[in-house]
């Protein structure tokens, strides 16, 4: 039995890890395998900013197994929160804060949810959050003169910007782990982004079917 005790420190702020070219893994170099829809030119950066956050974790788990049963216990300014539940779920709690610091100008637009991180979060509370923040900030654009997005076309876009990394970032770790812990927490991390980019309408339309329910019993 692994009786490990693993720790990650995530500053909100986010703090890419710092490579030398020569000690800079094959998969997690820029030019390898890279995002169709990546702005960065290998001549500006020599890593994948994505792959170096990923990396950490899976030093720690990529010889783990999705299903093994471990206790997480999540420590924030405001609060703590404890879960025992499988490895992947753990795993997919830690990636929503690690992807949004990472760097990556496609993670930009999520990095206002770092300070309001919810782990283990259900797909429903994960939109909720998304959608909340958005609207919010469109709301001071409002206020402050400029033209809201009501109809959250730009956050369609960037969910669908993120299911291209989905895609992308796969080819990437393809034959760099053994087991499946980390792989199944990242797919099922993107799996998410990839659902909202493909009708971010319905499942907004379904939240409203949600709260129209709560009315009702009230």
């Amino acid at each position: 039995m692994d009786e490990r005790e693993v720790l990650f420190d995530v500053p909100l702020e986010g703090k890419i890890a710092e490579y030398t070219e020569k000690s800079i893994p094959d998969w997690a170099q820029l030019d390898y395998r890279q995002c169709r829809n990546c702005a960065v030119q290998s001549n500006d950066c020599l890593t994948c900013a994505m792959a170096l956050q990923v990396e950490s974790v899976i030093d720690a788990f990529g010889d783990n197994f999705s299903t093994e049963k471990v206790h997480v216990r999540v420590i924030k300014p405001q609060r703590e929160f404890a879960h025992d539940c499988d490895l992947q779920t753990g795993i997919h709690s830690l990636l929503g804060l690690l992807m949004a610091t990472c760097g990556c100008s496609h993670f930009e637009p999520f990095r206002m949810l770092v300070n309001f991180h919810i782990p283990f979060c259900s797909t429903e509370e994960s939109l909720r959050r998304a959608v909340g923040a958005y609207l919010t900030q469109q709301y001071f654009v409002m206020r402050d003169g400029g033209k809201p997005d009501w109809e959250l076309c730009q956050l369609e876009a960037d969910f669908a910007n993120l299911a291209v990394v989905n895609q992308d970032f796969a080819r990437r770790l393809q034959g760099i782990m053994q087991k499946d812990a980390v792989t199944n927490a990242i797919f099922g991390y993107f799996a998410t982004s990839s659902l909202f980019a493909a009708d971010l309408t319905a499942q907004v339309d379904r939240q409203r079917a949600y709260l129209l329910n709560a009315q009702e019993t009230v």
